[in-house]
């Protein structure tokens, strides 16, 4: 009789709380998911919200030992080695939950078929019944174009999967490095044009997967998305080897925010 490989996945996941939305964040290794989350959280903490880690997300009690971010630290951390539930609220109400995760989560360099990639922890925050609030990372000049080309497949296949109910960010993360900005901290322009053409350019076909199709709305909405530049602030090594890290303008913060709870 033949012997038959059992795979038992140990680290299957539990959504404690299935009535908060949960915001997801979709990039490849060193996009500045886990930073842009630090910034985001800083910038709430300011403002009266508590963020918290979620400890009962793994059903086994795995990966108990996660901290939240020290939002004073002048070193933070840039690493995530599996998947992180934070929880936000105010004045004790849950107001929203950030999953963070690695980047090969949803990218894989020598694979673009999207399926293959995902972990089973991954299908199961997807599949969970909570709204999702998806934002998918680009950067100026990220690799060659066919890894940009296989990367909007990936998000083309989110898209797909997603419910209706669901919303979606763009975010043109690291615009420091390329863009001009006005005095308050907004964004004009990406290496000398607009972001809608910049991202054309860029990342072809992306924008197109959320065109507005409604006859009526598309006139004066381009896009069922919104399209958020994002700067998380200076970063300068000292002789030591010390990364100092200053804050970035709260106008990136607010603003995906204000998308956020929209």
């Amino acid at each position: 009789m033949p012997v038959v490989e059992r795979h038992i996945v140990t680290d299957l996941i539990r959504i404690v709380d299935n009535q908060t939305p949960i915001m997801i964040m979709v990039g490849p290794s060193n996009c500045g998911k886990s930073m842009v989350a630090h910034r985001m959280f800083a910038w709430l903490v300011k403002r009266g919200y508590s963020v918290d880690v979620d400890r009962k997300l793994y059903v086994n009690g795995n990966h108990q030992n996660t901290e939240i971010f020290d939002l004073v630290s002048q070193t933070p951390s840039l690493s995530t080695q599996h998947l992180v539930l934070y929880k936000i609220t105010k004045n004790g109400n849950p107001v929203l939950q950030v999953l963070d995760s690695p980047g090969r989560e949803w990218f894989d360099y020598n694979n673009d078929s999207f399926g293959r990639v995902l972990s089973v922890q991954v299908y199961q925050m997807i599949n969970c019944s909570n709204k999702k609030i998806w934002i998918y990372f680009t950067e100026p000049e990220w690799e060659q174009s066919a890894e940009r080309k296989s990367y909007v497949k990936t998000i083309q296949h989110i898209k797909m999967i997603s419910s209706k109910r669901d919303r979606h960010i763009v975010m043109l993360n690291k615009v420091d490095r390329d863009a001009s900005l006005n005095p308050q901290g907004h964004v004009l322009m990406v290496k000398g044009m607009g972001i809608e053409r910049f991202l054309d350019l860029q990342y072809p076909g992306l924008l197109k997967l959320f065109s507005n199709n409604c006859f009526f709305s598309k006139w004066y909405r381009k896009y069922c998305c919104n399209i958020l530049p994002f700067m998380t602030g200076d970063y300068q090594q000292k002789a030591d080897g010390r990364i100092v890290y200053s804050l970035g303008p709260d106008v990136y913060p607010e603003t995906m925010w204000k998308y956020i709870m929209k």
